[in-house]
């Protein structure tokens, strides 16, 4: 579509902003200077805890495992990657679960709670580094028939860098398949509280 002088920039500054002023921009005649203003802001941010709340949300939790990151998982500008978080809640929740101890209901396959990750949603909140002393804390807030929901903190002592929340199901490998009594029971009992179904 051909625009006439003047209206691809006004066409722009309806699509993405408000217009500030006209003027002129790197020898452009007749440019509209923009502010953008996102029509659809990021409302969908992960929060597991109300402003203020991290150190009560911290204490929340009764099960962590020590973490140093590598040199081989930073980046280039010295900052663990993004891309290692997950394997840092893996390693967390798959402790936390060995730590709880399969049931003795359960059928038995190769760690406890055999399990498939459905979704993981995370959020970094600020910057880990090499060899930094961590911590990975986990904790389950919702048991259903099959699923489950963990959260998580990855945490400098009381300084949160980064939440986490990871849906899973209970598999035997190719199928998904219901948590056991004495699964629910363990998981309930090491809580502390009866567990509620994820929310749908």
């Amino acid at each position: 579509m051909a625009y006439r002088q003047g209206e691809l920039a006004r066409a722009v500054a309806l699509e993405v902003g408000r217009v500030v002023r006209a003027g002129h921009v790197a020898g452009v005649r007749h440019a509209l200077i923009v502010e953008v203003e996102d029509p659809a802001p990021l409302t969908a941010l992960l929060e597991l805890y109300p402003q203020g709340g991290e150190a009560a949300w911290l204490r929340s939790f009764h099960f962590a495992v020590d973490v140093r990151p590598r040199f081989c998982e930073t980046d280039a500008l010295g900052h663990v990657s993004n891309t290692v978080y997950t394997t840092y809640w893996e390693l967390a929740r798959l402790q936390y679960l060995a730590h709880v101890g399969e049931a003795d209901d359960a059928p038995k396959r190769a760690f406890p709670f055999n399990h498939m990750a459905a979704e993981i949603t995370m959020r970094l909140l600020r910057p880990c580094f090499y060899d930094e002393p961590l911590q990975v804390h986990a904790r389950m807030v919702a048991l259903g028939r099959s699923s489950a929901v963990m959260e998580h903190a990855l945490a400098a002592g009381d300084d949160i860098r980064a939440i986490a929340r990871i849906a899973f199901v209970a598999s035997d490998g190719e199928h998904v398949i219901p948590w056991t009594a004495g699964q629910r029971g363990k998981l309930e009992a090491f809580e502390g509280h009866e567990l509620p179904a994820p929310a749908r």
